[in-house]
């Protein structure tokens, strides 16, 4: 499942094409005869080809996508971000290899 979800973005979203997702992926362009497997699985009699024909009116008729931009905001003191870095440093004239912390808030970012 997260791989459709995978290409369902990259298709819907990012607008690349299925041949180059099959590409990126390692997977047959005719990936999407899984989706009939799947529907079988789960109980349905119909054929084949009645699935393509409800994928195409599917795309057809669909809404448009939008784009949408979901700002993060965070309380004061809420939450921090935190992780490690090796720095190079020269002390007393000597370069040293130090890890450093690094301590973010996220309210202020």
């Amino acid at each position: 499942m997260e791989t459709i979800a995978k290409i369902r973005r990259r298709h819907e979203v990012n607008g690349e094409t299925i041949s180059e997702i099959a590409r990126r992926f390692n997977l047959s362009r005719n990936t999407a005869r899984r989706l009939f497997e799947d529907l079988q699985g789960a109980g349905y009699a119909g054929a084949y080809d009645s699935v393509q024909r409800f994928v195409k009116r599917w795309k057809q008729t669909r809404p448009a996508l939008t784009q949408a931009f979901v700002p993060l905001v965070f309380p004061a003191g809420d939450a921090a971000q935190f992780d490690w870095s090796h720095e190079q440093v020269e002390l007393g004239g000597v370069v040293q290899t130090i890890k450093l912390a690094h301590f973010r808030l996220a309210h202020s970012r």
